[in-house]
Order: structure tokens, then sequence, then C-alpha cells
């Protein structure tokens, strides 16, 4: 789970067209669950943030959403609302991996050599965090950060 964590970690810096409704919708439902996290940075925040670390260029970068949950009921529900948000979506399958009872799923608007909300799903046990980051990113900074994981 840290490696996955990690992963989440490196493309959190980077960006990812317009917002997916649903997802924000799905986010605001789970914001004031007491067995949930959302968080939620505009991109003045995160570009402050940035500056800070001395990261990579991000002005492209709208927003960040995080959702996570160790509650196994409420994972559950997430993860059957996340699988009919994603099922009717437009986003591009990225990656997706199953290996040792965790499941990491990156997925995003692909335009040329641009990509756009980026939506990582991570689930291990009852632990679920779903990130989505709105803005552009160019798909090979993204294949620079996950190498040979993803094939596009």
């Amino acid at each position: 789970m840290k490696k996955i964590i990690m992963l989440i970690a490196m493309l959190l810096p980077m960006s990812a067209m317009a917002s997916i409704p649903e997802l924000t919708a799905l986010m605001e439902r789970y914001s004031t669950n007491e067995n949930a996290t959302v968080v939620n940075l505009n991109g003045d925040m995160l570009k402050m943030a940035m500056a800070e670390s001395g990261e990579a260029d991000i002005t492209g970068l709208e927003s960040l959403n995080v959702l996570n949950t160790e509650h196994a009921e409420l994972s559950a529900e997430i993860a059957t609302a996340m699988e009919t948000l994603l099922q009717g979506s437009q986003l591009t399958t990225l990656t997706d991996i199953t290996a040792d009872g965790a499941h990491v799923k990156i997925l995003a608007n692909k335009s040329g050599e641009t990509l756009g909300d980026v939506v990582v799903y991570v689930r291990e046990g009852a632990e679920l965090v779903v990130v989505h980051i709105s803005g552009t990113i160019p798909e090979s900074m993204l294949s620079e950060l996950v190498g040979g994981m993803v094939e596009m």
C-alpha cells in the first residue's frame, strides 16, 4: 500500500480539462461523513504549495480533490459508486493493476498528447482513496513518472 500511496504522491504535484461533475458530487456527498476524509484544494492553493517546494510547473492545474476512508462498509459503497461513474465516463484507462489484495486504477481524458481529469482510484481491503486532478498535463510527464507501468 505504501508503494501505491507513493505513486499517488508523485502524481499530485503534477496536474491533470474540465471537472467531472459526477465525481465532484460524489466527493461532496461524503464530505460530511465522519468515516471519510475529503480534501479539496483549488489551483491557487496548489500553486502556492508547489512554489514553496520548487516542484514542477503546474500552470494547467485547476484543482485537486481527495476522498479517503478506512471504513469497510463506506469503502464498499464508494467503490460501487465509482465503478458506475467510471463506466459511464469518457475517461481512458491508463493503467489497471490488481496485486497483493490492492486495486489501483489510473484514468484520464486523453486528447492527443495532453491528459485531463486524471483520476487515481486505490482500494486495498477497507481502505479506499480517490484522487481527482483537474487541469491539464502533458502525456510525457505522466509517462516519466510511472515509467513502463502505463501503456498509452
